[in-house]
């Protein structure tokens, strides 16, 4: 009888490829919360930095948003799931915005204003951003 389960136990472990199924992290709206920040943060200081070369400003946000990818697919994942979403909500309120979003925004539409040629580029860049 002990060989019986001992050969199923084997069986069921070969079937499963002998390795136990890894489990995804849990949840961390804090440290999500500062990736955010960070980012923000970067957009901000580009959006000053260049807002009086449009171009040169977009070339700096699209680079800045590249490199954000994964901490952005984190916020959206997020904002799927309820439980998360809120978690992340009461994360972020840690953080003062400064007015950053808005300083940010006001570059984009000037961006947007004056340079008809790059309007296509601006409307990319502010549907790239992460919204919470």
């Amino acid at each position: 009888m002990r060989s019986v389960i001992f050969l199923l136990g084997a069986l069921a472990l070969a079937a499963c490829g002998g390795h136990p199924h890894p489990h995804p992290p849990a949840f961390d709206a804090s440290a999500l919360a500062a990736r955010i920040d960070k980012v923000l943060g970067d957009l901000a200081a580009a959006t000053q930095q260049h807002e009086a070369d449009c171009p040169q400003m977009l070339d700096e946000l699209e680079r800045i948003l590249a490199a954000a990818q994964q901490p952005i697919a984190d916020v959206r994942a997020a904002q799927a799931d309820p439980e998360h979403a809120r978690q992340l909500t009461t994360a972020m309120r840690a953080y003062d915005d400064h007015g950053r979003s808005d300083a940010i925004a006001i570059g984009l539409a000037v961006c947007f204003r004056q340079h008809r040629e790059l309007q296509d580029r601006v409307q990319r860049v502010v549907d790239s951003m992460p919204t919470l």
